[in-house]
């Protein structure tokens, strides 16, 4: 079950990945909307390396969770 649940959550931040930057190209560069779609991606890479990354720790961690 929470295998199920990382995985829906890791293919949203792909998608939001792969579909947000044709939302962003909408808007003018300066504007509003576009910089918090900007804040967005780089929130979204951010994650996405964070919990994509091989660490030594993490695969630690997540065997004595077990």
């Amino acid at each position: 079950m929470l295998t199920e649940r990382i995985d829906r959550a890791l293919a949203a931040l792909r998608d939001c990945r792969l579909r947000t930057p044709a939302l962003r190209d909408v808007y003018r560069v300066g504007t509003p909307e576009r910089e918090a779609l900007e804040a967005a991606l780089t929130a979204v890479e951010a994650a996405d390396l964070a919990l994509t990354r091989a660490s030594p720790t993490a695969g630690a961690a997540r065997w004595r969770s077990r």
